[in-house]
């Protein structure tokens, strides 16, 4: 579906309040769908930032064509948890837009696993809706999720939105 209007909006402020503060160096896009909100930030952040693109398939409506732009799309795609992210990149310095549908607990401690210190998602459900288990649905208290003390028969945190069912820092 990609970023509506108002998501945009509040990823358009995040990006230039980043950037302002000298805190915007990279930006990195867990799923692109078709690239507008590639676009998006890429409009937000101008030039002299950097910026990695995660997505199964390769946008078709925007691909960044900045020299140090990087794709891990199409035959390149690995996930985002999986790549081994450059030291060179400015972890406190980067932000990381979530926008694939993941389960996001497991999504923030990923990054959180790389260093990285500014994230955002773009899907954020309300408790027992959408296709992943969001930050809200955590927070809210009403979803029924549970945090896992170990214990392999406790409530799963997260799911994903290709129906796996994990526990919060599980390794998988």
């Amino acid at each position: 579906m990609g970023v509506n209007f108002l998501h945009g909006f509040g990823l358009w402020v995040l990006v230039r309040s980043l950037k302002a503060k000298g805190e915007l160096q990279h930006i990195i896009e867990s799923g692109c769908y078709r690239g507008v909100g590639s676009w998006l930030l890429r409009q937000a952040a101008g030039s002299g930032v950097q910026m990695s693109f995660v997505s199964p398939e390769t946008p078709d409506l925007y691909v960044d064509r900045a020299e140090d732009s990087k794709y891990y799309t199409g035959r390149d795609f690995v996930d985002f948890a999986l790549i081994a992210w450059p030291p060179t990149i400015n972890r406190s310095a980067t932000l990381v837009f979530i926008d694939d549908h993941q389960a996001a607990p497991r999504r923030v401690q990923e990054a959180a696993h790389h260093g990285f210190r500014h994230v955002a998602f773009d899907d954020n459900w309300l408790p027992n809706r959408g296709d992943c288990t969001s930050l809200k649905s955590v927070c809210s208290g009403r979803s029924g999720l549970t945090l896992s003390t170990g214990n392999a028969s406790a409530t799963p945190l997260w799911q994903d939105n290709i129906g796996l069912r994990r526990h919060f820092m599980q390794n998988s």
